[in-house]
Order: C-alpha cells, then sequence, then structure tokens
C-alpha cells in the first residue's frame, strides 16, 4: 500500500503505532528512523542485534 502523510513526523508517527504488522519499504530516512527508533530500548534493555 502507498500511503501520503503530512510530513515526515506524522509518518514515522504512524508507522510506529502499527509496531510489527507494518513495514516501511520507502523512503530511506524513514526506515532509518524507525530503526533507530526501534534500537533505542533494545540497547536499553540489553537485547543484542
Amino acid at each position: 500500500m502507498e500511503v501520503t502523510f503530512q510530513d515526515s513526523g506524522h509518518a514515522e508517527w504512524a508507522l510506529w503505532q502499527l509496531t510489527t504488522d507494518a513495514e516501511a519499504l520507502a523512503p530511506q530516512w524513514l526506515r532509518v528512523s524507525l530503526r533507530n527508533r526501534a534500537a533505542a530500548p533494545a540497547t536499553r534493555y540489553g537485547a543484542s542485534s
């Protein structure tokens, strides 16, 4: 599915709400942003990558 968002913040927020039920295929900046957001608590709680 292809969707359009108001801005980058809205795109990140909306996809984060879907947890593992969705994957951003593009743009790359959004993929990186979501990866970094997910990595923060994983690092905090000792999960390995």
